[in-house]
């Protein structure tokens, strides 16, 4: 939230179309999302935490800032293809 004196300011994304309740020693290995702002571990079906998160706001990020998303393709596989083995590109 902005504060009267414009100094702090609170940004919230938030999507529970695919959230769950999970234990953080065990992870997650279910390869759930929108591929766009998949982690690779996600990709990869390895067992993955919270941390994946800080990837899709990472995407979004540069999404905001570029105008693109980060990894662009015309179906599910060439995302993923790219987001496994390319780099990111923020001269776009």
């Amino acid at each position: 939230m902005l504060e009267p004196n414009g100094e702090n300011l609170d940004v919230k994304i938030a999507d529970f179309g695919f959230s769950c309740i999970f234990d953080p020693k065990d992870g997650l290995d279910t390869m759930i999302g929108t591929p766009l702002y998949m982690a690779p571990e996600i990709l990869k079906k390895e067992n993955y935490n919270s941390k994946v998160d800080i990837w899709a706001f990472g995407a979004i990020t540069y999404m905001l800032l570029c105008g693109t998303h980060p990894f662009q393709g015309y179906d599910k596989v060439v995302v993923s293809n790219l987001i496994l083995n390319s780099d990111i590109n923020f001269n776009k």
